[in-house]
């Protein structure tokens, strides 16, 4: 049973089988308040929340976390800002979207979070944007890192710091339930608790290195085939 709430009023209608397609992008992630915080007379946003360099003018900038939305913003930004600082905890291998003939690098570069971006190297290289370690503290106008260095005057901060997913729309979360970003389910698209059923996949939760878009689409293909024609999940315990 489906519960839909368009506008002022409540409509049910029953369903065979269920498709979430939600993905991994459903709720920004911030993380704890740094010390000092509350005290910074800056801007902190979420990469959700950014849409373009318009604002950041002449602005100095610091953008927390390199993963591929936090590259993609400091590269933006730097050719329009006064200074971008981009700081990472961990680092990362940075590399291009083509490799060279084609071979597969990860044996290496996978003993670190990979960020794909052709310009970053060059930024870096010229300084317009700096790395920096993990933030240790806030205080109104500048920002300590952990290393003990700081960088004052700062104007904005962006927090590249991921999403959050939850399936709360069903049972209130209880059914499908999400601990620290990790649920229970098999080949990524069946959950546990209904797997004695198979009236529930999961479409979208999955990190390529290319495009979400075939990959969700072969899910959904397989959910179909698997449903239509009665295919039974493996038993909970299995």
């Amino acid at each position: 049973m489906i519960h839909f709430q368009p506008r002022h009023r409540t409509d049910s209608k029953l369903f065979d089988g269920v498709m979430l397609c939600s993905g991994h992008h459903a709720l920004p992630h911030i993380p704890k308040a740094w010390p000092g915080q509350e005290k910074f007379k800056g801007r902190i946003v979420h990469s959700h929340d950014y849409k373009d360099y318009k604002g950041y003018e002449d602005r100095v900038v610091v953008v927390v976390g390199i993963g591929n939305s936090g590259a993609d913003c400091a590269v933006e930004l730097s050719r329009i800002s006064k200074q971008v600082y981009l700081v990472t905890r961990r680092g990362s291998w940075i590399f291009n979207r083509l490799f060279d003939r084609g071979v597969p690098l990860d044996l290496w570069f996978n003993s670190a979070h990979p960020t794909v971006n052709d310009e970053l190297p060059n930024r870096i290289a010229c300084g317009t944007v700096r790395v920096k370690p993990g933030i240790q503290s806030f205080t109104e106008n500048s920002i300590i890192f952990e290393d003990g260095s700081r960088v004052e005057n700062v104007d904005e901060v962006i927090l590249a710091t991921g999403f959050s997913f939850h399936f709360n729309m069903i049972e209130k979360g209880n059914l499908v339930k999400v601990d620290e970003n990790q649920s229970d389910i098999f080949k990524y698209m069946f959950p546990i608790a209904t797997a004695d059923h198979n009236s529930l996949a999961v479409i979208g939760l999955v990190q390529p290195v290319g495009s979400i878009m075939p990959i969700s689409e072969m899910q959904a293909r397989v959910y179909l085939e698997s449903f239509a024609a009665g295919h039974k999940l493996p038993s909970r315990d299995k």
